[in-house]
């Protein structure tokens, strides 16, 4: 079968709205953006350029203001709502002016083959909105919030008559969005902290008892009460979805898949939506729900869709880490679902969907790293699509240059390889010398363990693109003052990345390293039937080394200076990834109802402690008042960053024009790394 045969590429139709094909990019919060009032403007246009022209069939916008306020993301009543205006900020469609706006994104968005589709809802308890407040059985809970980590509580509780204003504002939207040109509209029910339509139809919150709740049937009442008031604004044809979770992984206290199978799709079927998206959980409660992060399988969420399709005729939209077309393919020709997000992985790279029908494959694809920072749009990894997405910046100079330069880059981290690329494709005369055997840098050793091994996807396609460009690449190559003299670059951009220093008190000790140079040894902790087999670990920005060797078989503690609210806490690990961990090595109060969610036994965890020395009789530390000494077979210490930039001053005495980028000029976050590196390449 040719590729272009496949299901997935065939279009599908649900009532006046033909996809050309069954791809579609998820909705993602301020996508598109709307200026400081909410009207769709040029940033707009700029925010979404790169969807909807990657031959998506459908771009599904993000949640938008419904209610008449200045603010779609705090309440119905307006009070805390901040007085200055953002210059962006989420779009609207609360009343008629919005229009126009709409109007322009969506022939925009046509003159790509594109159909548009707009999220509606209000935002729930993440923004203190609730339909109930929570009873005190379910208040010891942990959730994150916009403000952190805390309980649910000093919620805005909805009255009756806002809710019955909610359900007629929302049907309203779907009138203007009609009138507008979009293709269709969906109710955004799903993540039940997330959204107030959620937070209705989950057991867990809404503990009402009149029409707004109290059973099944009264939980539903939202989403019938608006589909039926805007079916009477919109008519038979036009295409009204609905997203919900097909598990509100919370065990008997939400909804599960089997009350989804069971009782939810008929009732769905029954109110009348014509189409059915899938999400799961919560962004404040689950690890595992809205944006799953790295630590868990591509198509995670299948399963789950997979018995929700069996049981309904209407078509099934899915998401679940989706990071190549094959893999989507896959589903949608199994019948898992009929639409299938590809959601981060277009802004990864917009041209994922032409690559496979090019070349066959995803081979050329810059794929998602699921990293979630910063909230993926713009991407951390994709250098051109942050300067699509966002307002005020002028458009990348891609011109080849007059006159060549001989440019050497020094270190093969990803610093060091976009910058090279990037110079290549500018049209310098590029050499990269790496001192390992290896390319990738710290970001490469974080990727040989299991949990972030999808940060080796960015280093593949850095090193396709060295070849691509014709980078002369040199591994196992010390850049020596002596070497790099007889080369005689006439520009030097060193990416030598950071170190971690061990502590004066533990250096001299008969194995110990740094967090770097473990992830370079770790083989050697795999080998049970060696002596090395209890590991000590000092720091908690170690937390996912410290799994993935429990998990080898190796006997772990795991301890650090701070409480365990530190763990996972690093500036680049989000809320979904610092859950994770904290959920896994602390026993804080979350709903621990799905298997990942729950609390292991190996690593122990030491919070408060602070390491003192080494000796033969193991590793001392100061614990609760108590000087204390645990015996090991490694000590790993994963401490503060300090950057490698030793060489700087001798290489500019061969040539002034040395640029320092990445982690050896300011330790940082991979998406800095490549802004720094792609921004000095553009501009030799």
């Amino acid at each position: 079968m040719k590729k272009e045969e496949l299901k997935i590429f065939q279009p599908i139709t649900i009532k006046s709205m033909t996809m050309k094909n069954r791809l579609a990019n998820a909705p993602f919060g301020c996508v598109p953006m709307g200026d400081g009032d909410g009207y769709i403007c040029d940033a707009s246009i700029k925010n979404v350029h790169s969807l909807v022209s990657s031959d998506i069939g459908l771009l599904m916008c993000g949640i938008i203001r419904c209610m008449p306020s200045k603010s779609g993301l705090i309440g119905y009543d307006n009070k805390k709502v901040e007085d200055q205006k953002p210059a962006v900020g989420i779009a609207s469609l609360a009343d008629d002016s919005y229009i126009p706006g709409w109007k322009r994104l969506a022939d925009y968005a046509h003159s790509f083959g594109c159909c548009l589709g707009v999220q509606l809802g209000e935002m729930g308890p993440q923004a203190q909105n609730s339909v109930s407040p929570q009873i005190p059985e379910y208040e010891k809970y942990k959730m994150h919030t916009f403000g952190g980590e805390e309980t649910i509580s000093d919620q805005k509780i909805w009255t009756k008559e806002e809710l019955d204003d909610l359900c007629e504002a929302v049907a309203q939207c779907g009138r203007r969005a009609k009138e507008a040109g979009l293709d269709c509209v969906e109710i955004h029910a799903a993540h039940s902290t997330g959204l107030l339509y959620a937070n209705a139809l989950d057991p867990f919150f809404n503990h009402r008892d009149d029409e707004y709740g109290g059973d099944l049937e009264r939980n539903f009442h939202i989403v019938r009460k608006t589909v039926e008031r805007m079916r009477e604004l919109v008519g038979e044809d036009y295409p009204i979805f609905i997203r919900i979770n097909c598990d509100d992984l919370k065990g008997p206290m939400g909804n599960t898949i089997d009350d989804v199978c069971r009782y939810v799709i008929p009732l769905l079927e029954d109110i009348g939506v014509d189409a059915i998206d899938l999400s799961q959980g919560g962004p404040s409660y689950t690890t595992e729900g809205p944006l799953p992060p790295m630590y868990y399988p591509r198509a995670c969420w299948m399963p789950f869709h997979g018995q929700v399709k069996k049981v309904t005729k209407l078509p099934v939209v899915g998401a679940s880490r989706i990071t190549t077309v094959e893999m989507a393919a896959k589903y949608v020709e199994e019948d898992y679902v009929d639409i299938m997000y590809l959601g981060r992985q277009i802004f990864a790279d917009g041209e994922v969907i032409r690559n496979y029908l090019r070349d066959g494959n995803d081979g050329s694809t810059r794929q998602c790293i699921a990293c979630l920072q910063p909230g993926c749009v713009p991407c951390t990894v994709n250098f051109k699509e942050r300067f699509a997405a966002l307002p005020g910046i002028p458009p990348l100079d891609n011109s080849i240059v007059e006159k060549p330069k001989k440019v050497l880059v020094i270190g093969g981290g990803v610093a060091g390889m976009e910058a090279a690329r990037a110079a290549a494709e500018k049209g310098h005369k590029v050499a990269l010398w790496e001192r390992e055997g290896r390319l990738g840098g710290n970001v490469g050793l974080m990727a040989s363990m299991p949990l972030t091994s999808e940060f080796q996807n960015l280093i593949d396609f850095q090193q396709k693109g060295l070849a691509k460009t014709g980078v002369e690449v040199r591994c196992c190559y010390e850049a020596t003052v002596e070497r790099v003299k007889d080369y005689a670059p006439e520009v030097i951009l060193l990416a030598t990345g950071f170190a971690m220093p061990l502590p004066d008190s533990v250096k001299d000790g008969l194995m110990v390293m740094d967090h770097m140079t473990a992830l370079k040894r770790k083989r050697e902790f795999r080998s049970l039937d060696q002596w090395h087999k209890k590991v000590v670990i000092y720091g908690f920005f170690a937390a996912e080394l410290a799994l993935d060797l429990a998990e080898q078989g190796c006997d772990v503690t795991l301890m650090g200076s701070g409480s365990d609210k530190t763990i996972g806490a690093e500036a680049w690990v989000t809320r979904e990834r610092e859950m994770y961990l904290r959920r896994k090595l602390t026993d804080v109060n979350y709903i621990r109802a799905s298997q990942g969610s729950r609390r292991v036994s190996n690593p122990v965890v030491y919070t408060h402690a602070k390491l003192e020395g080494v000796s033969r009789e193991g590793v001392h530390f100061y614990h609760n008042g108590i000087h204390k000494t645990m015996p090991y077979d490694a000590l790993i210490v994963s401490g503060g960053r300090k950057k490698n930039d030793d060489m700087f001053e001798a290489l500019k005495e061969i040539t002034p024009a040395v640029i320092k980028i990445g982690d050896c000029d300011k330790a940082g976050m991979i998406k800095e790394a490549i802004i720094a590196a792609n921004m000095a390449a553009r501009g030799l």
